[in-house]
């Protein structure tokens, strides 16, 4: 299988920092990102993990980069114990999220690069647009 890319973005009308925190706080995550809970250190090459209600792990990654509150790149895979992974031998995917603030909203980039970003674009694209809505209206 080839690799393959995902990119959209979306405008949020939020302050930049409301936004990073609806990426790295597990009680907000757990509105948008199919009821998982997030969980890292926060610094470059600590492991990211998305825990399900149950504790065991959705998916997993590492944070490749990290620049609060502007950027976060990870690497991605879904765990092979939960069914969803279309790809299950593929290495992981790369996860960015680019935060440009604007004089009343913030432009959010979301891209995700590997084997998986196509089959799993319309979870993307739903993740991202519930992040949006949990962030707008809190």
């Amino acid at each position: 299988m080839s690799s393959g890319s995902f990119t959209t973005e979306k405008q949020i009308t939020a302050k930049q920092d409301r936004i990073w925190h609806a990426l790295v706080d597990p009680d907000l995550t757990c509105q948008y990102f199919f009821g998982t809970r997030v969980k890292s250190e926060w610094r470059q090459g600590s492991g990211v993990f998305y825990l399900n209600p149950d504790s065991s792990v959705a998916a997993e990654g590492m944070i490749v980069e990290i620049d609060r509150p502007h950027r976060l790149v990870t690497s991605f895979t879904p765990s092979k114990e939960g069914g969803w992974d279309p790809c299950p031998n593929a290495p992981p995917d790369t996860v960015s999220w680019q935060i440009v603030p604007n004089d009343s909203f913030c432009q959010v980039v979301l891209s995700v690069q590997g084997e998986r970003a196509e089959p799993l674009s319309g979870s993307w694209e739903q993740a991202f647009s519930d992040m949006k809505n949990v962030v707008e209206r809190c």
